[in-house]
């Protein structure tokens, strides 16, 4: 300890610069490029980020709402001998595209009626396009053969 006008202090107790060695070659680059693939995978999580957040302005995307509008039976056999069923039912459906900009396309819908737990009939509904602010009625045919119940 020195005494300099009056005060006690110790040299080079805080050093000025940084006198501790960088690491170089390898490591370093290996840190740089960490860094590097980093910021580069941030940088596209948030665009990716900010593009989501655009289209969703800009589309308001909305649920389409699907209801059976009616149920048409046209015939429910049942064999008595073999327990079995033979069924066809056509379906009404209802779907409704509440979207302003937004057209939906249906590349086919499959539908099947069950009871208490066992399927009585299947079927499918064609494909079909559904324009933006449009309700569209289909029928689906649902048939059953030999169905043990």
């Amino acid at each position: 300890q020195q005494k300099l006008n009056g005060a006690y202090y110790v040299p080079n107790a805080y050093p000025v610069g940084d006198n501790r060695k960088r690491p170089s070659g390898r490591r370093s680059r290996i840190g740089f490029c960490c860094r590097c693939l980093c910021s580069t995978l941030l940088a596209i999580i948030f665009a990716l980020g900010i593009a989501a957040l655009v289209i969703w302005l800009v589309l308001r995307p909305k649920a389409p709402k699907y209801t059976v509008q009616d149920v048409r039976i046209n015939a429910l056999n049942v064999t008595a001998g073999s327990r079995s069923v033979d069924t066809d039912i056509v379906l009404g459906i209802r779907a409704e595209n509440p979207n302003k900009r937004i057209t939906i396309k249906y590349g086919g819908i499959h539908a099947r009626v069950f009871f208490l737990g066992t399927q009585i009939g299947a079927g499918s509904i064609a494909p079909f396009t559904q324009p933006r602010r449009n309700v569209t009625v289909v029928s689906a045919p649902i048939r059953g053969s030999g169905v043990v119940v």
